[in-house]
């Protein structure tokens, strides 16, 4: 307790107590306990006031991988496509969170989910063009043969129960039956809409060569989670229908009450945007915050150190 109390000391979230809380053994247990929720407030930690492992590994990081961590994210902030966004929405996702700005004020935050190690959510800058209502999923061919193709194979009735199409590149239906299949290359799995669906009941569309999008999604209950790296990519939205709304009504002359009447329909449609609105997409493990100095998050998809190598190369990497 003593070298966590001269640790928390040290990085000045500890004060000496005065002496009106001398003598009470509550009062230094308390101060204790708040010290480590600001420090977990400044590294994206859940703030419950205890020093578990992932606080007492966050508490045990030199000051030497601070610095490399700011220099990552000093180097991030020179890229041209990571400028700031005025009015438009950014996707945070090493903290996975998503915040539209306004003419430089938050109008909408949320929590989403971005994509597990392995199956990264790109860094990216578009525009959203437009959104589809109760969207089909066209399954990706990765999941497909790694993921779904096993459990097709042993299960018969997989297919059916979750309500996915087999089609050709031409849109032609196939039988459900694998033994009548071409190879996966000359074939694609749909999703239609509905309660499976993992899209939900819509997706944000924004071109971008990684083929992601922001969508809604059945998995409501993995927004409580701390570290939100669940989706294979894209990146799933926590009341994705209200920032829907929010982007359809961004520009003083339109309301959201043409998209809320679209939106009563269930059919599948697409529904164009008054304007665009730029969309960032970005990987920040250090930030600034208007609580605090600085604030860290994990670098989960292990990028910062492969960027520092790459600094610290004699000839600059193009």
């Amino acid at each position: 307790m003593q070298t966590l109390k001269a640790r928390l000391s040290a990085q000045g979230y500890l004060q000496h107590p005065s002496r009106g809380g001398s003598g009470n053994p509550g009062y230094y247990a308390a101060a204790t306990a708040d010290a480590i929720t600001r420090f977990q407030a400044d590294f994206s930690l859940t703030q419950d006031g205890r020093a578990g492992r992932a606080t007492i590994q966050a508490l045990n990081r030199q000051p030497a991988d601070l610095l490399a961590t700011l220099r990552a994210n000093l180097e991030r902030l020179r890229w041209p496509f990571n400028q700031p966004v005025d009015r438009g929405l950014v996707v945070d996702i090493a903290s996975a969170e998503a915040t539209l700005y306004d003419k430089g004020k938050a109008v909408w935050h949320n929590r989403v989910q971005v994509g597990k190690p392995g199956r990264e959510t790109p860094e990216l800058r578009s525009l959203i063009t437009h959104f589809t209502l109760y969207p089909a999923w066209n399954i990706p061919k990765s999941i497909f043969v790694i993921d779904m193709l096993p459990r097709i194979m042993s299960d018969p009735g997989y297919l059916q129960r979750r309500n996915i199409r087999v089609l050709d590149h031409s849109g032609n239906e196939l039988p459900p039956e694998p033994a009548y299949w071409p190879s996966p290359a000359s074939m694609r799995l749909q999703q239609q809409p509905g309660p499976s669906n993992p899209l939900g009941s819509i997706a944000i569309r924004f071109s971008n060569p990684f083929e992601v999008y922001l969508h809604d999604t059945p998995a409501g209950e993995l927004f409580s989670s701390p570290e939100r790296f669940y989706s294979n990519g894209c990146v799933r939205v926590e009341d994705v229908e209200s920032l829907a709304g929010t982007l359809f009504g961004l520009h003083s002359w339109r309301t959201e009450k043409p998209f809320d009447e679209r939106f009563a329909n269930s059919e599948t449609r697409n529904v164009r945007l008054p304007r665009s609105v730029p969309i960032l997409m970005t990987y920040r493990t250090a930030i600034n915050s208007e609580e605090s100095a600085m604030r860290f998050r994990s670098d989960r998809y292990r990028r910062d150190r492969y960027l520092i190598s790459l600094l610290d190369r004699q000839e600059p990497a193009r």
